[in-house]
């Protein structure tokens, strides 16, 4: 990546002394011995720096203590690497707002850490891999890409999720009960803009923390669910732009 603003990334510095970067102390392993104390790369923060290229000149194999990385809002282009998943002790992964371009590697389904994952806004395509296993994940933002297929059932083992945006793609297929059943947090989902089918699942009504809900233009047919009336914190609802049955949701 390049970027005058990266100048102080040069070969032979430290790289805790670069723009960007935070280190933190960490016992590095010494045969069986107690290792030694040392400084290690812990965050990347670059948002909005603007660097130009490819992730793969990052070498994630050389970063095994990274636990933030944030590069949204520059110019990265191509795919994202396979190897980002030997960064395994990621929480923190912000990609958003780019031009990266392929499908989403199966390998950040190693990323088990991971709270946050944000790759919106670039040009990704392929079905949404379905290693994304991340018991720990909290916020999940695939929105404004190119994404297919449908919503894959890993999707639903995200108990932990408050916030999944799916929005601006080309999924595909139904809406799953298991948003209802299985992610009982939610408090923001967006599938909004893609070319989802069927009806709305009863099971939404579940989602009793949920504040908003987007489902606009779709394929969506049938009436809307009654049980939707149990979403008592929804303070945003758009089910516009298809033929919805609108039933009394109030008795």
């Amino acid at each position: 990546m390049s970027n005058d603003r990266l100048d102080s990334w040069t070969k032979g510095s430290n790289p805790c002394d670069w723009d960007g970067v935070a280190c933190s102390n960490n016992v590095l392993p010494r045969g069986r011995d107690q290792g030694d104390a040392a400084l290690v790369v812990s965050n990347i923060s670059l948002a909005g720096f603007a660097p130009v290229g490819m992730l793969d000149r990052l070498h994630f194999s050389d970063l095994p203590h990274l636990v933030y990385l944030d590069l949204s809002g520059n110019i990265l282009q191509g795919s994202i690497p396979s190897n980002i998943g030997a960064l395994a002790q990621l929480t923190h992964l912000d990609l958003c707002c780019s031009i990266l371009r392929g499908s989403i590697p199966s390998s950040i389904g190693a990323l088990s850490q991971l709270t946050h994952l944000d790759l919106s806004n670039n040009e990704l395509n392929g079905s949404i891999p379905t290693s994304l296993d991340l018991p720990h994940l909290v916020y999940l933002n695939l929105g404004n890409n190119h994404l297919s297929g449908g919503i894959p059932s890993s999707i639903g083992a995200l108990a932990e999720l408050t916030y999944l945006d799916l929005s601006i793609n080309d999924q595909n297929g139904s809406i799953p009960p298991f948003i209802g059943n299985y992610l009982p947090h939610l408090v923001y989902l967006n599938l909004g803009d893609n070319h989802v089918s069927g009806e709305i699942p009863s099971s939404i009504g579940a989602l009793a923390d949920l504040a908003y809900l987007d489902m606009s233009v779709n394929d969506l047919n049938g009436s809307i669910p009654p049980s939707i009336g149990n979403c008592t914190k929804l303070s945003s609802l758009d089910l516009s732009y298809y033929n919805l049955f609108l039933p009394c949701l109030v008795k």
